[in-house]
Protein backbone atom coordinates (compact mmCIF):
# COMPACT_ATOMS: atom_id res chain seq x y z
CA UNK A 1 0.00 0.00 0.00
CA UNK A 2 1.00 3.41 -0.69
CA UNK A 3 0.04 5.33 2.35
CA UNK A 4 -0.51 2.77 5.03
CA UNK A 5 -0.12 -0.82 5.95
CA UNK A 6 -2.62 -3.29 5.56
CA UNK A 7 -3.09 -3.56 9.35
CA UNK A 8 -4.06 0.07 9.44
CA UNK A 9 -6.79 -0.17 7.78
CA UNK A 10 -8.06 -3.59 9.21
CA UNK A 11 -7.60 -1.88 12.62
CA UNK A 12 -10.18 0.34 11.50
CA UNK A 13 -13.07 -1.98 12.42
CA UNK A 14 -11.79 -2.23 15.53
CA UNK A 15 -13.31 -2.46 18.29
CA UNK A 16 -15.85 -4.84 16.39
CA UNK A 17 -15.10 -8.16 15.69
CA UNK A 18 -13.18 -8.86 12.50
CA UNK A 19 -11.86 -12.32 11.30
CA UNK A 20 -9.60 -12.93 9.00
CA UNK A 21 -9.14 -16.38 7.15
CA UNK A 22 -6.47 -17.57 4.05
CA UNK A 23 -5.99 -20.63 2.26
CA UNK A 24 -2.41 -22.11 2.01
CA UNK A 25 -2.78 -22.73 -1.61
CA UNK A 26 -3.89 -19.14 -2.86
CA UNK A 27 -2.42 -17.86 -5.96
CA UNK A 28 -2.77 -14.92 -5.46
CA UNK A 29 0.47 -12.87 -3.47
CA UNK A 30 -1.58 -10.34 -1.69
CA UNK A 31 -3.50 -13.12 0.38
CA UNK A 32 -0.21 -15.27 0.91
CA UNK A 33 -0.78 -16.36 5.25
CA UNK A 34 2.37 -14.92 5.80
CA UNK A 35 1.73 -11.53 4.86
CA UNK A 36 -1.78 -11.78 6.60
CA UNK A 37 -0.10 -13.17 9.53
CA UNK A 38 2.05 -10.00 9.62
CA UNK A 39 -1.15 -7.86 9.15
CA UNK A 40 -3.06 -9.36 11.80
CA UNK A 41 -0.37 -8.82 14.47
CA UNK A 42 0.16 -5.25 13.43
CA UNK A 43 -4.08 -4.86 13.74
CA UNK A 44 -3.98 -6.64 17.08
CA UNK A 45 -2.03 -4.51 18.84
CA UNK A 46 -4.63 -1.87 17.89
CA UNK A 47 -7.45 -4.26 19.35
CA UNK A 48 -5.68 -4.62 22.38
CA UNK A 49 -5.25 -1.08 22.90
CA UNK A 50 -9.41 -1.00 22.93
CA UNK A 51 -9.68 -3.83 25.00
CA UNK A 52 -11.09 -5.61 22.31
CA UNK A 53 -7.81 -8.49 21.43
CA UNK A 54 -10.57 -11.16 21.21
CA UNK A 55 -12.50 -10.04 18.75
CA UNK A 56 -9.83 -9.75 15.89
CA UNK A 57 -9.08 -13.69 15.02
CA UNK A 58 -6.65 -15.57 12.04
CA UNK A 59 -6.95 -18.80 10.74
CA UNK A 60 -5.17 -20.36 7.84
CA UNK A 61 -6.56 -23.40 5.93
CA UNK A 62 -5.16 -26.20 3.89
CA UNK A 63 -7.26 -25.31 0.72
CA UNK A 64 -7.24 -23.26 -2.51
CA UNK A 65 -8.75 -19.70 -2.31
CA UNK A 66 -12.56 -19.82 -1.58
CA UNK A 67 -15.47 -20.77 0.58
CA UNK A 68 -14.63 -24.46 1.12
CA UNK A 69 -16.78 -26.10 4.01
CA UNK A 70 -14.26 -26.12 6.88
CA UNK A 71 -13.59 -21.89 5.98
CA UNK A 72 -17.75 -21.83 5.74
CA UNK A 73 -17.94 -23.45 9.30
CA UNK A 74 -15.46 -21.10 11.41
CA UNK A 75 -17.35 -18.24 9.40
CA UNK A 76 -20.50 -19.56 10.80
CA UNK A 77 -19.54 -19.94 13.99
CA UNK A 78 -17.92 -16.80 14.73
CA UNK A 79 -20.96 -14.43 13.14
CA UNK A 80 -23.25 -16.39 16.11
CA UNK A 81 -20.67 -15.71 18.08
CA UNK A 82 -20.21 -11.78 17.50
CA UNK A 83 -23.46 -10.80 15.21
Amino acid sequence: MEYTEESHVLALAAPRALQIRNALHDKNPTFYPEEMLRSYKGAKGIYRFYGSGNSIANEVFNTPHGYWPEIRETMLGWFERFL
